[in-house]
């Protein structure tokens, strides 16, 4: 029985063994050698329970055809195998493999990979064209996404040249004549390397196919051009021509040695007159030229247009012009009196405005390019200078005098310049101490030197008037401005318990360019000033004391002005004077009556005594008792001597003006004695 179970057993083993099946190897690379034979690499086959026969290689030119039976490998330990005589340097070949188990059963087929055929254009423009296919549409997985690119230079080993995704690439040949082998590479995760067949040529650098694209044209602070360009990728250019395109025509300057040479400053340029054009050409060690770049033609920033009226200067230029690459805008600078570049502003036109310039300040200006596709600046223009002025207008206006005439109204004298043009000269007037100005006036265009006006709107009895001139140049913008100068106000005071006492006060004058030296009284009796003043005090003394007790006889209005005297120190040389107002001393008039004469004794005749009383307007009347009249006279010098009457008692009217211009009565009696 146990025998028997043993039998089944091993019976039911052998069965399971018999339809065991193991998978197909993981095939990641297949390698071209240099004579056409194909080399595949894969990854075995796990095979626990060792039914490994072995591995069947099928290969077939083209995808879509019958697949031959090439090969075969008996062991399980081997993971290569090389197709001899596959030709794969003639035609890409499509492989894979199948697994033999228990010895008849047979895998379903591996991944299919094609070997990498390289094909080579060998352009006459010296450019190897290459192109290869894909081990496999999409890539395996495991394999890299890149394709390196395998260049040698015999007896040289080869070097990785260039590593991309693509299945083409065209080499560069920048030597003159030389051989290259070339191949392709992919890596695969496990290790393997799926390299392309060979290809080889002798290769001729048969132009400089390298166009040299100017990065800027720049005109330097001393006048010179700097033509600047990016460093070649390759450094097969000994050295550049730099040309100008004067007028259509191309000429050559200069020649520029060394690949890392990248720029050139043109002693000779004349970028501060006109713009000018420029051009570079590479040449390559064989001594071919490329074609001339793209000329670039530098901004010239054309004379600023400045105006003196508004201060403000008008800057245009002509556009950066270069062919490869737009401007974006421009950036515009400026110098003030020799100091660093400020930047002022971003263009997008050829025109910019300055304003609020500074008169006298010299200003500099530059103009910079900004590329469209950077936004960096790379070309600067030439500079220009300007120094903003102001319009012609008269070095100096000066206030002489500043009087309060008779009329007390004030007169202001004035100098000004007239060797320049001007339109007009504001007036500004001050009645709080000269701390605030307001405009009064403007005055019209004079063609004397010394000049002056009236000003009527004044109260100068009562406050001081201050006066400062600007002179309006051409444009009508403020321009020299004057000193500063007021009116003198006089004060009269009488003071009735000393009625022969005027008292004066005034303050001083202000302001001349000379010192001031004196002050000159004024006093007029009976209205009438006299020409000469009757005091001078020092310019210290700002008040007198006038005694008016020889002039009883007179009016009691007395009038008086005082005038400053100028002391030297004049620029100009003037020697000036300034009046006040004027000022009333009112002195009280007084009459004494006398109340008794004799006509045949010592006291004659009946004569009122007056002081200060006005004359013009006096009137003495004599009545009797019944109201006769008998005696009137206008005269207060005129006396009653009686005649014709008796001894009685009369009655008197002494009508009078005071200095102050009221109507005065008096009336009493006087009693006449024989």
């Amino acid at each position: 029985m146990k025998l028997k179970y043993f039998i089944f057993i091993c019976l039911f083993v052998a069965r399971i063994i018999g339809f065991a099946q193991l998978g197909a190897p993981d095939l990641r690379c297949l390698s071209v050698a240099t004579n056409g034979d194909v080399t595949l690499t894969w990854i075995n086959t796990p095979d626990p329970t060792n039914i490994f026969t072995g591995y069947e290689i099928y290969m077939s030119p083209v995808s879509t055809g019958s697949f031959s039976l090439v090969g075969t490998v008996s062991s399980n330990v081997l993971t290569t195998f090389t197709h001899a005589g596959a030709a794969g340097d003639v035609q890409a070949k499509y492989y894979y493999i199948q697994t033999v188990s228990g010895g008849t059963n047979i895998s379903a087929p591996s991944e299919t990979l094609r070997s990498i055929k390289l094909s080579l254009v060998n352009d006459p423009q010296g450019i190897a064209l290459l192109n290869w296919n894909a081990v496999r549409l999409p890539l395996l997985p495991t394999s890299a996404t890149t394709y390196s690119v395998m260049r040698q230079n015999p007896p040289s080993a080869y070097s990785e040249i260039k590593v991309l995704p693509q299945l083409k690439y065209n080499d560069t040949i920048s030597e003159c004549n030389i051989f290259y082998n070339y191949k392709i590479l992919i890596n695969d995760a496990s290790g393997c390397v799926s390299q392309s067949s060979f290809v080889s040529g002798n290769f001729i650098h048969a132009t400089n196919f390298h166009t040299i694209y100017l990065d800027s044209v720049s005109v330097n602070e001393d006048g010179t051009t700097t033509v600047g360009w990016p460093l070649p990728p390759l450094p097969n250019y000994p050295k550049y021509i730099v040309y100008q395109r004067p007028a259509g025509t191309q000429l050559e300057l200069d020649t520029v040695y060394g690949y890392t040479n990248t720029a050139y400053a043109y002693m000779a340029s004349t970028a501060t007159v006109a713009s000018e054009n420029y051009e570079v050409t590479s040449v390559d060690k064989c001594g071919l030229p490329s074609g001339p770049s793209p000329g670039h033609r530098t901004i010239f920033l054309n004379k600023p247009q400045y105006n003196p009226c508004n201060k403000t200067t008008i800057l245009t230029w002509t556009p950066y012009e270069k062919n490869h690459v737009p401007v974006k805008d421009y950036k515009v600078y400026v110098s003030v009196n020799s100091a660093a570049y400020t930047f002022l502003a971003d263009v997008s036109s050829l025109t910019y405005l300055h304003q609020n310039l500074i008169p006298f300040a010299s200003y500099k200006y530059l103009v910079r390019a900004v590329d469209a596709t950077t936004g960096k600046t790379f070309s600067s223009s030439n500079r220009k200078t300007i120094v903003a002025y102001i319009p012609p207008t008269p070095s100096f206006v000066y206030i002489k005098s500043v009087s309060v005439n008779l009329l007390n109204t004030v007169d202001v004298t004035y100098a000004i310049d007239t060797t320049q043009p001007y339109t007009g000269i504001k007036v500004l007037k001050s009645v709080d101490n000269g701390l605030t100005y307001s405009y009064y006036k403007t005055l019209g265009v004079g063609t004397r030197s010394i000049q002056a006006f009236n000003d009527g709107e004044v109260s100068p009895t009562e406050k001081n008037y201050y006066y400062q001139l600007i002179v309006l140049d051409s444009c009508g913008n403020d321009g020299a401005t004057s000193n500063q100068s007021k009116t003198i106000k006089l004060k009269v005071a009488n003071n009735n318990e000393s009625i022969y006492s005027n008292y004066l006060t005034w303050d001083d004058y202000t302001s001349w360019l000379g010192t001031v030296d004196s002050y000159n009284i004024y006093r007029a009796i009976n209205g009438t000033f006299d020409a000469a003043p009757f005091v001078n005090v020092n310019s210290a003394t700002k008040n007198y004391i006038d005694n008016v007790e020889d002039f009883v006889r007179e009016q009691g209005k007395i009038t008086y002005y005082v005038e400053a005297v100028e002391g030297l120190g004049n620029v100009h040389g003037y020697l000036d004077k300034a009046t006040s107002n004027t000022a009333d001393a009112y002195v009280e008039a007084q009459v004494f009556v006398p109340n008794a004469f004799f006509p045949k004794g010592e006291n004659k005749v009946w004569l009122p005594a007056t002081q200060y009383v006005e004359k013009t307007d006096y009137k003495v009347t004599v009545f009797s008792r019944w109201g006769q009249k008998v005696f009137e006279t206008t005269s207060d010098t005129q006396g009653w001597d009686g005649q014709g009457v008796t001894d009685e008692v009369f009655v008197y009217l002494i009508e009078y003006k005071n200095a102050r211009g009221e109507f005065i009565q008096l009336k009493g009696q006087v009693t006449l004695l024989r």
